[in-house]
């Protein structure tokens, strides 16, 4: 192998690492600390290059939110989907962030476009029925919900939607 690949190898392994210490930044909050300071550390490696820049701005964006660094995160998002457009995931998080922050317009049309770029993404179908149920509309989160379901997303996967549609349609047994 050629010097360009091993240098492609290592931008990924440095992405990969800043996705997982920001992941475990969420997952674990005793860690919380230490796997910001990790991801920085796979981020800064990354900005010195240029190859992975709208996926490293993606994690940037993330971990902005893991800080509640709210604007931050949005500017992050914002370069890296100028970079990356058609990068679903990315659009899926930012819809997270918009929601978040009460901008559920915005959030719905983010994931609009994710769902445009990956029509049979689930976890893009599965914002969807999110962002229908704060709608109100039942009917379509769980339309929405059952066909992520068909593309094979987990039951595991937000199983809080479930419970909620079944809550909200007073079907406790």
């Amino acid at each position: 192998r050629d010097a360009r690949a091993y240098a492609l190898d290592e931008l990924r392994a440095h992405m990969a690492l800043a996705w997982a210490c920001t992941l475990l930044a969420n997952a674990v909050p005793s860690e919380t600390a230490a796997s910001v300071a990790c991801a920085d550390r796979a981020l800064a490696a990354l900005a010195r290059q240029t190859a992975m820049s709208g996926e490293a701005q993606a994690a940037q964006a993330w971990l902005e939110v893991e800080r509640n660094r709210w604007v931050a995160a949005e500017e992050a998002f914002r370069v890296g989907l100028a970079a990356t457009p058609d990068d679903t995931e990315m659009r899926l998080q930012h819809s997270h962030l918009l929601g978040a922050l009460g901008a559920t317009a915005a959030a719905e049309d983010e994931a609009k476009l994710a769902l445009a770029n990956d029509p049979l993404s689930p976890v893009a179908m599965l914002r969807q029925s999110v962002l229908a149920l704060w709608r109100n509309d039942d009917r379509d989160a769980a339309a929405l919900l059952a066909k992520a379901r068909e593309f094979d997303l987990a039951p595991s996967a937000s199983p809080e939607l479930p419970m909620l549609l079944y809550a909200r349609g007073g079907q406790f047994d």
